[in-house]
């Protein structure tokens, strides 16, 4: 999905934008900043996991392995991206 994201800034000519996003979306867009940070001037989140710290949690902690499961699934699904 963020490579789709980029795919529009490439057609609309934009070299950087502000990105927001909410719950999945709000992952979405942390990806785009961690894979592409050239291209984002700014983010804003909101009701979504911080990718950092989910990650750190899900490393750490059994419980939250199990209740994370669908979660690290999506953020570890990229087909198209790099």
């Amino acid at each position: 999905m963020a490579s789709d994201i980029m795919a529009l800034l490439d057609h609309l000519k934009f070299d950087k934008a502000i990105f927001a996003g909410g719950n999945i979306g709000g992952i979405i867009v942390q990806k785009l900043a961690w894979y592409h940070p050239e291209r984002v001037a700014g983010l804003i989140i909101f009701n979504t996991l911080i990718i950092g710290t989910i990650i750190h949690l899900i490393h750490h902690n059994k419980e939250q392995q199990e209740i994370s499961k669908f979660s690290l699934e999506f953020i570890n699904h990229n087909p198209s991206d790099p």
